[in-house]
């Protein structure tokens, strides 16, 4: 069997950054224009003081311009256009597979008296078992490699969250009268871990970035704000004399730029009989479309544009179905006192687990969960042996909603 197949690798490789103090406002600082000189200094006398914007002319960028552009390409190759298009229409893929896998980075990021906190998303991959065709697509996403750790200033090692393998298989069908799509989200034993040195690390990481990001102090370069602000103030003055004078000199330019491109617009009188879009109610958009179609397709334009959203709308309103099931081996939660767990939580979704189904018409949403238990534990400190402290029970929920 002969068909067209697109296929899509790609391959991202784990970076490692460092967040060092005053390494962004150094990299910013090559971006920066330098400011100006005040007006009454030496430096200052030749400047030039920044222009009035510019106002685009009434005829620029006129849309007749492309429209007669596309009618005398189509009169003198209409044939070739054609085939071409024909040409490229046949090689359109019939089917695609895709491979793809992207490692996030690991981000260092240092907490002043505290140590450093280390997190990273993990790898991400994002394949196809078999070439799919466009109305049955079958993806398997996986996640894995995911890491959350802080180090303290002692060099003590807290991993917060293991590393945690998550498998997504997602089955997309599209037929004539529905869409539906399966969602089976499976996540392997997950276990955290959080001492109180680590979590103070961790909430402290966020102010710990602004600090990185942040410039050097809001005390440097006051001087030279206050040196500079004469010379910004007569710019400003002089920026908005000219536009004014601008204006005052052609007071036709001073209506938005939709309503001058619509004006500009040739359209027959014919035309604009037959025509059905009335300019004053649609965006400049639509109304560049209709007339480019009314121009380049005659008097069929506005009936292909009608056949097209017409189009649009019967694949919007068409059924559509979600299928959601998620369910994880186990959730181990330990809290820990310095470095020894005191407290451990395990929580277990077998499966079917978590169950979501949506459906749009008419319009229908059911969650349930089953098969769950929940247990907590104890460390006893005098034999080291952890002890129930609530024994495992099992645990659902069901809820259902209906629209009107």
């Amino acid at each position: 069997e002969q068909q067209n197949l697109l296929a899509l690798s790609f391959r991202f490789l784990p970076l490692e950054v460092h967040f060092l103090p005053g390494v962004v406002e150094s990299l910013l600082d090559f971006t920066r224009a330098p400011e100006r000189a005040a007006a009454g200094s030496p430096e200052g006398c030749g400047a030039i003081a920044p222009a009035a914007p510019a106002v685009p002319a009434v005829g620029e960028s006129r849309v007749e311009d492309y429209v007669e552009v596309s009618k005398q390409f189509l009169e003198a190759r209409g044939d070739r256009a054609k085939e071409v298009a024909e040409s490229v229409y046949a090689r359109i893929p019939d089917k695609m597979s895709l491979d793809l896998a992207i490692a996030s980075p690991i981000v260092r990021v240092p907490v002043a008296g505290l140590g450093t906190s280390v997190f990273s998303l993990g790898q991400l991959r994002i394949s196809t078992p078999k070439p799919c065709e466009y109305r049955s697509i079958d993806l398997s996403i996986e996640l894995n490699h995911t890491e959350m750790r802080a180090i303290s200033v002692r060099k003590e090692r807290f991993d917060m969250i293991q590393p945690v393998p998550v498998v997504v298989a997602v089955e997309y069908r599209s037929t004539d009268d529905e869409n539906t799509v399966n969602v089976t989200v499976q996540v392997a034993e997950m276990a955290l871990s959080l001492a109180p040195q680590a979590v103070q690390i961790l909430l402290s990481t966020p102010a710990a970035i602004m600090s990185v990001l942040s410039p050097a102090g809001p005390g440097d370069g006051d001087g030279e704000a206050v040196a500079g602000s004469g010379a910004g103030e007569g710019a400003i003055v002089a920026a908005d004399a000219g536009q004014q004078q601008h204006q005052q000199a052609s007071p036709g330019l001073s209506s938005s730029s939709a309503e001058t491109a619509i004006g500009d617009m040739p359209r027959s009188a014919e035309a604009q009989a037959e025509s059905d879009v009335d300019p004053s109610r649609c965006d400049l958009s639509t109304w560049r479309a209709h007339e480019l179609a009314q121009e380049v397709l005659g008097s069929k334009g506005d009936d292909i544009l009608r056949a097209a959203a017409q189009r649009v709308e019967e694949v919007r309103s068409r059924q559509f179905r979600l299928n959601l099931a998620m369910f994880f081996d186990a959730l181990d939660l330990r809290l820990a006192d310095s470095i020894v767990p005191v407290l451990r939580c395990r929580a277990e979704f077998h499966k079917p687990g978590l169950i979501l189904f949506f459906q749009k018409n008419p319009n229908l949403l059911t969650l349930n969960v089953s098969n769950c238990t929940l247990a907590v534990d104890v460390l006893n400190p005098r034999n080291g042996a952890w002890e129930p402290l609530a024994e495992r029970f099992h645990l659902g929920a069901e809820m259902e909603r209906r629209g009107a």
